[in-house]
């Protein structure tokens, strides 16, 4: 139960979402941002693209262009 905790309760840091690790688990820490439209990081500030949400891009119906936004927002994401 305390590891369960643990992963819904989040930790102070620079992001919204702080989930410290569990080893034992073998899951690492994770910085959940606050919002799908873009990844701010304090490094490089100004530098967010704003994405169309999730349900947007869902609500055309066109899986290549869904395929298209996932890849350019994980290039982004991965860069920063």
């Amino acid at each position: 139960l305390h590891e369960k905790i643990e992963l819904l309760h989040g930790v102070p840091g620079l992001y919204v979402g702080n989930v410290q690790s569990n080893d034992r688990l073998g899951i690492p820490a994770l910085k959940l941002n606050d919002g799908p439209q873009g990844f701010r990081d304090t490094e490089r500030p100004g530098t967010s693209t704003c994405f169309p949400s999730g349900l947007t891009v869902g609500a055309t119906w066109d899986v290549s262009l869904a395929k298209l936004w996932g890849n350019a927002m994980g290039e982004e994401f991965r860069a920063k």
